[in-house]
């Protein structure tokens, strides 16, 4: 009889296929372990999908906790600030001084003989310090 040829013949030689051959013992054993391999790992996968979920709800709820608490915090820090100037604007002293600085500024610049190029380079000497500051 012809030996039949192809990948099942050569399968069935080969020394892989004949140690595979097992007993019917060993068969259903490996049998019961595939099935119960397969809920398990459905199992972790729908536990990894759930668990995932529920920590990007969390940090999302957590996310936007904080966006309420500065949200919050910006509209006091901005109600203080109209709460001083609405106390600055009915305050006489200070509506005179700041009609007068102008003035004043300008006298003090010629009194003290301070010319332009001064003036702008305390002005980048102002800038290289808030550009040090703020990357602080």
């Amino acid at each position: 009889m012809d030996q039949p040829t192809g990948l099942w013949s050569t399968l069935s030689q080969s020394n892989l296929f004949r140690s595979v051959q097992t007993s019917i013992r060993q068969k259903l054993l490996l049998g019961m372990l595939a099935v119960a391999f397969i809920p398990l790992m459905l199992l972790g996968v729908a536990v990894f999908w759930s668990a995932e979920r529920a920590i990007t709800d969390k940090a999302v709820a957590q996310l936007e906790t904080v966006r309420t608490i500065k949200g919050n915090q910006l509209r006091q820090y901005f109600q203080t600030l109209e709460g001083q100037a609405a106390t600055f604007a009915e305050n006489r002293m200070i509506v005179d001084a700041m009609k007068e600085f102008r003035t004043s500024f300008k006298t003090a610049l010629e009194e003290n003989d301070v010319s332009k190029s001064d003036i702008e380079k305390l002005r980048q000497q102002l800038e290289i310090e808030m550009r040090a500051i703020s990357q602080d």
